[in-house]
């Protein structure tokens, strides 16, 4: 469905021919052949008519393409907590010990302010 105006010169319509008396063989088109039209407000593409079987089909592959897209999200989020179980972690009070820092300095400086 990937058109250009210039591809769809027959099917670009304004929205006063619709108002004038050309929304009934648009619509007979829409149903007959499956077609799509653009519509223009002041000669700007303002909106689609498309058929309900075009629109239907486009409402399907959209849902499918979310749920597609979930998965493929949910599957990285996997990947990054696999990858973050296996990097190796130092527990905090190792830390604290190669640093020559006991916790209740820690508490202290903490309960001091000086460590803002």
């Amino acid at each position: 469905m990937k058109a250009t105006l210039k591809e769809n010169e027959e099917k670009i319509v304004s929205v006063s021919e619709l108002n004038n008396g050309g929304a009934g063989k648009i619509f007979l088109d829409l149903q007959k052949n499956n077609s799509e039209y653009i519509i223009l407000k002041n000669d700007r593409p303002a909106a689609v008519l498309l058929s309900m079987d075009k629109y239907e089909k486009l409402a399907e592959k959209s849902e499918k393409l979310d749920a597609l897209m979930e998965v493929v999200e949910n599957t990285e989020l996997l990947l990054l907590a696999n990858q973050a179980e296996m990097s190796p972690t130092v527990p905090f009070e190792e830390i604290l010990k190669k640093e020559g820092i006991t916790e209740e300095e820690l508490e202290k400086l903490s309960e001091s302010g000086r460590y803002r």
